[in-house]
């Protein structure tokens, strides 16, 4: 959810007055370079978001319905646990960093970790053609904690593969997931992400613990490691995204690669459903992924 903020610096640009235009001035390359790595801009953020619909077709068609996230109270188990319904607490900091990368980080005004939720009603695909879409879920509802969220887009020189890509790191819990079982459809009950000791298992005990000290991309613009946020109880994703041609590392056409620097969580199902059919339950403990490249081809 929080990255459907980052709309936000274009809101806030477009709804500056006229005089508030006068007043600026034009700043030269020189005057720029001076405040790198310096504090950039910040805003501090309380609001939720609705969408009918979100849509993407290529070949074939990807259709989510009556979209709204927030806090956690955008959802019932959210309500019910006694949190409101919008995204608040909120501080996005936008930094250009020494090495001529764009940070943008949230984190919490208070400290504290802020409450997400998000809730959609339904989530079909089709062949791209006019006619029915096959639902895969209804009455998704899903809401959690966010300690930080990083997203920087790094230089060449910055990311080791002769080109720019993009970085992410997220800490996240997902307290409560779910979705209906409603005929022809997948169901979700009980649902959680969380950090890999939350079942009382110990991190150093983890086969690859010694690999995530590597993670952070030399930490940037956060003051935690990923070794605290685990420790804080949530889960921890890092991952880096860019553009490959066709041909290049036996990519058929032009492609997309997420290369995972790590992951590791605890996530667990307690009712897993399709079209009604019960499946149980499920849990992976102590997951980790880590030096991992995912290949999306469009």
């Amino acid at each position: 959810m929080p990255s459907t903020m980052k709309i936000l610096p274009v809101t806030f640009a477009l709804g500056m007055s006229p005089a508030v235009y006068a007043e600026l001035e034009s700043i030269t390359d020189g005057e720029l370079s001076s405040v790198t790595g310096q504090s950039g801009l910040t805003i501090d953020y309380s609001g939720r978001m609705s969408m009918q619909e979100f849509r993407y077709e290529n070949d074939g068609k990807y259709v989510a319905e009556e979209i709204r996230s927030g806090g956690a109270g955008v959802t019932t188990a959210g309500a019910a646990a006694g949190y409101g319904e919008n995204f608040d607490d909120a501080r996005l900091t936008f930094d250009v960093a020494t090495d001529g990368g764009l940070d943008i980080l949230w984190q919490s005004q208070s400290g504290q970790p802020m409450d997400w939720g998000f809730s959609t009603g339904t989530v079909s695909v089709g062949d791209g053609e006019p006619g029915p879409r096959t639902r895969i879920y209804a009455d998704i509802q899903s809401w959690g904690l966010l300690r930080t969220s990083q997203y920087s887009v790094l230089p060449a020189a910055e990311t080791g593969l002769a080109r720019s890509a993009v970085y992410n790191y997220a800490a996240f819990t997902v307290e409560s997931l779910s979705s209906s079982d409603t005929p022809g459809t997948i169901g979700l009950q009980g649902g959680y992400i969380k950090s890999p000791d939350f079942m009382g298992n110990s991190l150093d005990d983890m086969n690859l613990t010694d690999q995530i000290p590597a993670w952070a991309g030399g930490q940037r613009a956060r003051s935690t490691t990923p070794m605290d946020d685990l420790r804080a109880g949530f889960a921890a994703a890092e991952y880096t995204v860019y553009p490959l041609s066709a041909g290049e590392q036996g990519a058929p056409t032009d492609t997309i690669a997420i290369g995972v620097s790590g992951f590791a969580a605890d996530i667990g199902v307690q009712n897993l459903s399709v079209g009604q059919g019960d499946l149980g339950r499920m849990t992976l403990d102590n997951l980790q992924v880590s030096d991992t490249i995912i290949t999306l081809t469009p």
